[in-house]
């Protein structure tokens, strides 16, 4: 995580969880206006800011996800380095993924290096 990126803090701008999405990876939880827009701060190269590609945004993140956890300084919190998400940008992250990824998915995820938790 570059110095920048530490004064990154990514709140979802929707307040009903039905509007909510998990990205696949790392678990950041945000709108998927929000995903459109910015994309997903951890994990630059699975969907592009700013490109309008609302389906792979929509293949990438999910809605099925337990818990959400708010952190502000993971570099410093317990919380944080309990959930794996200690390097990760400030913001609001699922507890846990629910979903059950394709294998096509989980191999695209792979092959581009990120980690999926089982």
């Amino acid at each position: 995580m570059t110095e920048a990126s530490e004064n990154i803090v990514v709140v979802p701008s929707e307040v009903q969880s039905s509007k909510l999405r998990a990205c696949l990876s790392c678990g950041l939880v945000k709108s998927v206006a929000q995903f459109l827009a910015y994309g997903c701060e951890n994990c630059p190269g699975l969907f592009e800011a700013g490109t309008g590609d609302r389906e792979r945004v929509l293949t990438f993140t999910t809605a099925e996800f337990s818990g959400l956890v708010a952190l502000y300084r993971p570099k410093v919190s317990w919380v944080a380095k309990w959930q794996r998400l200690s390097r990760k940008v400030p913001g609001c992250y699922a507890i846990g993924i629910l979903a059950e990824l394709p294998d096509d998915v989980l191999e695209e995820l792979e092959a581009l290096r990120f980690d999926v938790e089982s």
